[in-house]
């Protein structure tokens, strides 16, 4: 690219774009800009005029932002569970009766087993 054609980047930012894509693409984004410590916008800029990265290990693999995305509905699974131990614990402490929902439980334990296949997939 000649001197006389390139972008001038210090310019303000008039012009806006709009592009569609699924929750899941979106959530890969932001986690990979996230990783960068850049906001949305920022890191597609980057992404899509190809600017020099400081160091090539500060670009996220796909595989790494499913695995962030996975390990983060592991972790959200993790504090469910912690609430629902504790919430069992004071409820048997102070006698009263517990009602557990089987279609809720079922639904949960499922959802813990799809993430952490998920996380051992994209880690295996």
């Amino acid at each position: 690219m000649k001197k006389s054609e390139e972008i001038d980047l210090s310019k303000g930012k008039t012009e806006r774009i709009e592009v569609r894509m699924s929750e899941r693409e979106l959530k890969i984004i932001d986690a990979s800009a996230k990783k960068m410590r850049m906001n949305r916008s920022e890191y597609l800029r980057t992404r899509g005029l190809k600017r020099v990265y400081k160091s090539i290990q500060a670009i996220p693999s796909p595989d790494y932002a499913n695995l962030m995305l996975n390990y983060r509905e592991l972790r959200a699974q993790g504090n469910n569970l912690n609430q629902m131990t504790k919430a069992v614990h004071l409820a048997k402490f102070t006698g009263q009766s517990i009602a557990i929902d089987k279609t809720v439980l079922q639904a949960a334990v499922e959802a813990n087993n799809r993430a952490t296949q998920a996380v051992l997939g994209v880690a295996g």
